[in-house]
């Protein structure tokens, strides 16, 4: 049995204020692609505006409560930029996939997968990060970044 995320699009326009000690504002485009029997499936497409070291995160989902805990499923997403020399900026982005897989009431089985990315990039520049491939060697789960003035 295959589970398949809901596709997360989001498109925020908002207007991040430059601050008074110069931070410059970033926008953030990240997608996260699963391919399944030669289908390529988006389950992420975000365009956010960051702020020179300040974390952004975005959650989507829904929280299941297991035991008095309460587990997120979905995705969650944070990212933190600063610049760094010569044009290029420093990424530190974290996604976290998480789906429930229970097969009844009393079995709860969360299957997650996280990336971590932490790398100098230019501006412009798209970045892959491939987090799963298949026996033959091909991606079924990779995500894209790029980061551009905001």
């Amino acid at each position: 049995m295959r589970t398949v995320l809901a596709v997360v699009s989001c498109n925020l326009f908002l207007t991040v204020p430059f601050s008074a000690h110069g931070q410059e504002v970033f926008k953030v485009a990240v997608r996260a692609y699963e391919s399944s029997h030669g289908e390529e499936i988006k389950l992420i497409d975000l365009n956010l505006p960051a702020r020179e070291g300040f974390p952004l995160s975005f959650q989507s989902g829904n929280v299941k409560r297991i035991e008095n805990i309460d587990v997120d499923l979905g995705a969650s997403l944070l990212i933190r930029i600063k610049k760094a020399d010569m044009g290029r900026i420093l990424l530190d982005l974290r996604l976290e996939i998480a789906q429930d897989n229970a097969s009844g009431p009393t079995n709860n089985l969360i299957i997650g997968k996280t990336v971590r990315l932490i790398d100098q990039l230019a501006l412009h520049q798209r970045k892959k990060i491939v987090v799963s491939k298949d026996h033959a060697g091909k991606p079924i789960l990779w995500i894209e970044v790029e980061v551009n003035k905001g």
